[in-house]
């Protein structure tokens, strides 16, 4: 299939790269699960200290979004790709290498704060480097690969980790890393920025603890409604969120523009985005568990129950890009939302006694509205910026996008809580009884 991108803005190689980079950072992503079991075997610790493995990177590659985002639009988006890539493999390294717990928690964090320059910023290249018309199609290869990074990080996840212990997918994810690094130094254009009104640090301060204790209090408390780190984030998080908004609403020079988020198609877009992410990463977070507990299924056997509907994210991601060239955004978004949310709903029908090939089935089906949305909704939100914004505008989208997994992550959590021991079913129209 030919990539008829403008030459010389966006390159067909450059696209590569970008493609490449999503790539290593969705099988990272995939394969972090698996290691979770060897790295408590391995440090000793307790399940609610293990939880930090996971939360440490998603604190940083949450709050990272508007920050890279903000450096882009005043210095260009090459050299912080570049820079964010690099500190992602340094953490991966470094995690391999921690000899106690808290350090490779240490290195998580170092590689949340890399690892989210690159779905930021690789969308801020395309933005800047292809007119609107154009757009999809590129969008939709990213999809594509975010498709192909899913399909292929369980797999490898439990492979590598079968034959190399917790330590082999940190190590490999670090030298693919170094891979993509030298390759956007080499292939990858600058987007210049051109916004030259400075860096609001305090602005910037205030942002991460608003969305870092917002994080910790939904990962927090829906398994432990007692949670001393959750009970303070609970505090923290609303009284950082009023100081963020008081201080950009009367900062000249703001980190976030306040008149950004008055921007109703905009945020329709990344509320739109928050939905669907939710929805899709509802059954991500459930289906593993459904597989494993009710049907027995390995690491490996679950990675290739999901690899239907990954090559199906996959397909309908690129099918999307060429819709959207065509009609525009909102033919994919309607029609990807239906068929998502009908797959979604009929796997909440879906009882007990369903096969896992079934099950399988059903997925496929959410995932191939989800990609034939998911590229479709970035081309809509990005069309309604500004050049100057299109960094920090891309950043918001990507925490919405990324709020909307954590926060049907953290619901997924407390009905199973809440539910643990009990045999009637949660829904009222279903008349089956847990296994």
């Amino acid at each position: 299939m030919a990539l008829l991108l403008p030459e010389p803005r966006l390159t067909r190689p450059a696209l590569a790269v970008l493609c490449l980079a999503t790539f290593v950072a969705v099988v990272h992503s995939a394969m972090s699960s698996i290691v979770l079991p060897d790295v408590k075997d391995d440090f000793g610790v307790p399940d609610d200290q293990l939880t930090w493995f996971v939360t440490a990177f998603i604190l940083t590659f949450a709050t990272g979004t508007l920050v890279y985002g903000r450096i882009a639009d005043m210095v260009g988006t090459r050299w912080p790709l570049i820079v964010g890539v690099g500190i992602f493999a340094a953490g991966a390294f470094a995690t391999a290498a921690a000899p106690d717990f808290w350090l490779a928690v240490a290195g998580r964090a170092a590689m949340g704060a890399g690892a989210t320059a690159i779905p930021a910023l690789s969308t801020a290249t395309i933005v800047r480097t292809t007119s609107a018309g154009q757009r999809g199609r590129a969008l939709g290869w990213i999809v594509a690969s975010v498709g192909l990074g899913f399909a292929a990080g369980p797999l490898l996840g439990a492979v590598i980790t079968e034959e190399f212990g917790w330590q082999g997918p940190l190590v490999a994810t670090g030298g693919a890393a170094l891979v993509v690094m030298l390759a956007t130094a080499l292939f990858v254009s600058d987007a210049p920025g051109t916004d030259q009104r400075g860096f609001d640090a305090i602005g910037a301060v205030l942002f991460a603890v608003a969305v870092s204790a917002s994080l910790i209090a939904l990962n927090r408390l829906p398994a432990n409604p007692g949670s001393t780190p959750g009970l303070v984030a609970l505090a923290v998080a609303p009284i950082a969120v009023i100081a963020f908004a008081i201080w950009i609403a009367k900062r000249r020079r703001p980190f976030l523009e306040p008149g950004l988020l008055k921007r109703g198609r905009f945020m329709a877009f990344s509320l739109i985005g928050l939905l669907v992410q939710g929805m899709h990463f509802g059954v991500v977070v459930l289906l593993p568990l459904f597989w494993t507990r009710y049907h027995g299924l390995s690491f490996i056997e679950v990675g290739l129950h999901f690899l239907p509907g990954a090559l199906a994210l996959a397909f309908f991601g690129t099918t999307g890009g060429f819709i959207i060239e065509r009609f525009g955004s909102r033919v994919p978004i309607i029609i990807g939302s239906w068929i998502a949310a009908n797959g979604a709903f009929a796997l909440f029908l879906a009882g007990a006694n369903w096969s896992d090939w079934q099950v399988a089935g059903l997925y496929g089906v959410v995932a191939a509205g989800y990609g034939l949305t998911n590229a479709a909704l970035m081309h809509g939100a990005t069309s309604a910026l500004d050049e100057s914004e299109t960094g920090v505008g891309v950043g918001v989208y990507t925490l919405s996008f990324f709020l909307g997994g954590a926060i049907s992550s953290a619901l997924a959590g407390a009905i199973l809580r809440a539910r643990e021991g009990t045999l009637q079913a949660w829904l009222p129209f279903y008349k089956g009884t847990a296994p």
